[in-house]
């Protein structure tokens, strides 16, 4: 594998790594609307026990 290659890997694994982060803070941004919403209309969100999760 020459330097030229390498060196493009490199900047596509940056890229993947990057699109992962900004997808992962827009998923947060969601999370933290929806609560937004939820507390103005007077609807506190409801918690999920993890064992109620595991028991699918």
């Amino acid at each position: 594998m020459n330097n030229y290659s390498r060196i493009e890997r490199h900047i596509r694994e940056a890229q993947l790594q990057r699109s992962v982060e900004i997808a992962d803070a827009i998923g947060d941004a969601l999370v933290w609307i929806t609560r937004g919403i939820q507390a103005l209309a007077g609807r506190p969100g409801r918690t999920i026990k993890p064992e109620a999760t595991a028991q699918h």
